[in-house]
This record gives C-alpha cells, sequence and structure tokens, in this order.
C-alpha cells in the first residue's frame, strides 16, 4: 500500500509538471483525486484525497492493472486530478502496464485538449485553459482565432472551422 501511495504521489507529480507546460492556468498544489472505472462508465470517487485514493485503488493486495492520469481543472484552489482505471485487478506491480516506466500502473496523460486548439498545428502545441463551463469554451475559442490571426494556422483550416463548426468537432474529436 505504501508503494502505491508512492507511485501515486509521484505520477501525480508528473502530472502536474505537464499540464503546467500546457496551460494558462495556475495549478495549485492541493489535489483532489475523480476515480472512475475506464471510459468513465462508473465513478467510483469525486473529490478524495491521495490518502482516500489509495484506498479504492488498493484492493486486498492487488492494483488496476493500469490507471490513466491526467489534470481535469481547477475547482475551489485544488487541482482535479482524474484517474480512469482498469476495472482488472493484479497482485503483482510487475504486472501493470506502465511497469516498464517506474510509475506502476499509472500512465500520465496531458489534459484534454480543447479541438480548436488542435487545429492550429500538429508540430507545435499551443497553451490552452483548462476549466468547466462556457467560459472555458469561449477563451479557447479567442485563442484559437488570436493565433490564426498571427499566422499559426493556414486560411483553409480556419475557413473550415468558422463555416463547418460542428463538422470540425466531430473530425477534430479524435485529437482531444
Amino acid at each position: 500500500m505504501n508503494q502505491l501511495k508512492k507511485l501515486l504521489e509521484f505520477s501525480t507529480n508528473e502530472a502536474l509538471k505537464f499540464a503546467r507546460r500546457l496551460v494558462f492556468n495556475h495549478i495549485p498544489r492541493k489535489v483532489l483525486y475523480d476515480i472512475a472505472i475506464k471510459n468513465g462508465v462508473r465513478m467510483l470517487a469525486s473529490g478524495v484525497n491521495t490518502e482516500s485514493a489509495v484506498e479504492i485503488l488498493w484492493r486486498n493486495g492487488s492494483v488496476p492493472r493500469w490507471a490513466d492520469i491526467q489534470v481535469k481543472c481547477i475547482q475551489d484552489g485544488a487541482t482535479i486530478v482524474s484517474l480512469m482505471i482498469s476495472d482488472e485487478y493484479v497482485a503483482n506491480f510487475e504486472e501493470t502496464l506502465y511497469s516498464e516506466r517506474g510509475t506502476g500502473p499509472f500512465g500520465v496523460k496531458s489534459p484534454d485538449v480543447p479541438w480548436p486548439i488542435c487545429l492550429l498545428s500538429e508540430k507545435k502545441m499551443y497553451r490552452f485553459v483548462i476549466g468547466k463551463g462556457c467560459w472555458q469554451r469561449f477563451v479557447n475559442n479567442l485563442l484559437f482565432r488570436w493565433w490564426s490571426l498571427l499566422g499559426c494556422c493556414d486560411r483553409a483550416s480556419m475557413r473550415f472551422y468558422k463555416d463547418n463548426n460542428r463538422r470540425a468537432k466531430k473530425l477534430f474529436s479524435n485529437y482531444v
């Protein structure tokens, strides 16, 4: 259980570092976890601290085969970290998916990239805003338009974005 806690703390710190490079938001050190079984089918816990998260993940001496960890949003002065876990548990840490990386079951992922930002470039990553609600979409759309005016994306992409907003969302949803 102590090894799982150390791996969770290490992976959380890596996810926070990764998010700080990608987003404009200030990422607070206080962390709370949202834990769900793969593809969000069933939510196990929401807004729990590290100790509670470890208790949820530890099941009679076994751990999930994999757990994708990413910064989800900022809420009430805390960073909400999403843990999407496998429904399959293993007894040995060497059997976990990311054991070669030294993170046990935890695979560090980027925060969800808003789809307008994905249109800008495949080679360069542009910073964006994470959060909940309309203000996040509004700010990211403004950022997209600003970068496009600076020439960070071609006119065809901009026209496609402007004329086919719904279709663009569908086509680029696999990049988000």
